[in-house]
């Protein structure tokens, strides 16, 4: 969360987290030929709401429109960084239309954190002023139907 530019707020990891390990594995194993015969995974956090927290309070209900944004690019960049650990090499990170609900801080942190770790990046966006002077690397334009580098 804080590399998603929020600086110090406080993302709270539940206390449930590992016995939601604990019980997801025992669900899983519990239903595999089920699962199998129906050729659907019955139990999973597919099938879950989660609840992200700022300060104990939850995103969803009392998060700014900016917090929330922030939380669900948090979750993307753990999940970047999870597969780097995993497969040995980063992925290539797509944001859509991220800038628009950022406050300026914030895209400059995320824009300094993607320069920073050296990710390959496609961001799709409304509004070239988002983007800093010095450019990162290549910009297109999509303009009345038609491609143009800039």
């Amino acid at each position: 969360y804080e590399i998603a530019g929020a600086g110090a707020e406080d993302f709270a990891e539940d206390d449930m987290t590992e016995a939601l390990h604990v019980w997801y594995n025992k669900m899983l194993c519990e239903g595999r030929a089920r699962d199998i015969a129906r050729a659907a995974t019955g139990v999973g956090p597919h099938l879950d709401d989660l609840v992200l927290r700022v300060g104990g309070m939850s995103l969803r209900s009392y998060g700014s429109q900016g917090q929330q944004r922030t939380g669900a690019l948090a979750l993307k960049l753990a999940e970047l960084f999870y597969l780097q650990e995993n497969i040995g090499e980063a992925p290539i990170l797509l944001l859509d239309d991220v800038m628009s609900e950022l406050d300026a801080d914030r895209r400059r942190a995320l824009l300094d954190f993607i320069r920073h770790e050296h990710i390959q990046t496609f961001i799709t966006a409304t509004d070239a002023a988002y983007f800093p002077a010095e450019r990162m690397g290549t910009y297109r334009y999509v303009e009345a139907g038609t491609v143009r580098e800039n």
